[in-house]
């Protein structure tokens, strides 16, 4: 579960590192499209929570025929709330000119935003296979496919970002276009696997012959939402700092996009035991343990609480150590 949550900001982080070799210019252009889609890679990362309780609850008890019918319930809500959430960007796209940001980044800003808004696509529904795999315990299933999907994102970023091999040198273009491309691979990984393994037969067969109700929607929905918004608010004014931020220059905007990226990484780590805490209280809900249940939140708490703590032990010490 760690691994696969560090696995959706480490495209991020390689985009960051390769691209700040590239220019400052290219790096504070990132820095502005990263920021704005954390809020939607976030609020959909949020909304595709809600499947998660449900599954385990549901896989708890062996119904593996209704775990299948409410993925399919839950892939139509999140598609309709990413398309949603895409539209609200793709009307800040118009008015980017009017965010007060350098006029030097307009022209790198502009063609990266469209092509991180169409790599959205694929992710809005990996965040529901992703659900429905860690909710039947299948937590390795996401390790590695976001693992070798940020290798090949790597990968097309040395040839895309500076041209190598005859390639063209397309600068942060590029590492959209390698994003793009890796996220689509990552969407295929997901559906090839589950449709070839046989363990996943009894959910397929569920997907197929399930139907989209009003009563599993909203099941989904009741729990999706709640969840969104609160990472949404968690996220947002990190968004808004960076329209600040851009005020005051391209230099500055990218010394943030390195603080921001690197700050993800120990917000993921805890936030994986969270995700993780919640497939097991899902599980004993679902068997109606509930001395185990209350045992793992207990358990969830002092793992989460440590972890947030040496995160930032880790921060304060390497703030003194380059000083």
């Amino acid at each position: 579960m760690l691994l696969g949550q560090l696995g959706v900001i480490i495209t991020g982080f390689a985009d960051t590192v390769m691209v700040g070799r590239y220019s400052t210019q290219a790096l504070a252009s990132a820095s502005f499209v990263n920021s704005m889609f954390t809020l939607m890679t976030i609020l959909c990362m949020g909304y595709s929570y809600g499947l998660t309780p449900i599954v385990s609850a549901l896989f708890a008890r062996g119904d593996e025929k209704r775990v299948g019918e409410m993925v399919k319930n839950s892939m139509v809500l999140n598609s309709v709330f990413g398309l949603l959430v895409g539209l609200f960007m793709l009307v800040i796209y118009f008015f980017i000119e009017n965010l007060g940001q350098p006029d030097e980044l307009l022209p790198t800003i502009k063609p990266y935003y469209i092509i991180v808004l169409l790599s959205m696509v694929p992710i809005v529904l990996i965040n529901v296979l992703r659900q429905f795999t860690d909710g039947i315990g299948q937590t390795q299933v996401s390790m590695w496919i976001l693992t070798l999907g940020n290798l090949l994102n790597i990968v097309g970023n040395y040839f895309l970002i500076y041209g190598v091999c005859g390639f063209p040198e397309w600068g942060l273009f590029g590492a959209g276009i390698s994003t793009l491309f890796a996220r689509i691979m990552m969407l295929m990984g997901y559906v090839a696997w589950i449709m070839i393994a046989k363990r996943y037969k009894s959910y397929v067969r569920g997907y197929r012959e399930g139907f989209v109700k009003r009563s599993s929607m909203k099941a989904v929905n009741n729990n999706s939402w709640p969840v969104s918004m609160q990472m949404g608010m968690e996220t947002g004014i990190f968004t808004f700092a960076t329209i600040l931020v851009g005020w005051l220059g391209s230099d500055y905007l990218a010394a943030y996009q390195v603080v921001l990226v690197l700050s993800t990484f120990g917000f993921m780590v805890y936030y994986s035991f969270g995700a993780s805490m919640a497939i097991k209280v899902a599980n004993f809900d679902g068997l109606g343990d509930i001395e185990q249940l209350k045992l793992s939140v207990k358990a969830g708490y002092h793992i989460i609480l440590g972890c947030a703590l040496l995160a930032s032990l880790i921060f304060i010490w390497f703030i003194r150590h380059f000083e």
